[in-house]
């Protein structure tokens, strides 16, 4: 999956979490300031992403996402290891 289909996974999945319509989602928009996101939503976010990507990602390597180019570093990160465990 490359990184644009990655946004977009992350845009609806932003949708789900927060009901609120993302057509847009920038590398640069911080989770929290940019979307609004609080810990709760963070929290449903990230389960929501694992059980679609069928990844695992534990919170030490949240600790310095900020922004969504941040995570979706996070999530090609895991889901290039997890492709190249199961090759």
């Amino acid at each position: 999956m490359d990184r644009q289909e990655l946004r977009g996974v992350l845009a609806e999945l932003l949708e789900e979490t927060t009901g609120e319509p993302r057509p847009e989602v920038g590398e640069d928009m911080d989770l929290q300031d940019g979307l609004g996101l609080d810990s709760v939503d963070m929290f449903s976010l990230i389960v929501e992403i694992q059980s679609k990507l069928k990844i695992k990602i534990a919170s030490e390597e949240l600790a310095a996402v900020q922004t969504v180019g941040d995570l979706l570093d996070v999530l090609q990160a895991k889901l290039a290891a997890a492709a190249s465990h199961a090759a």
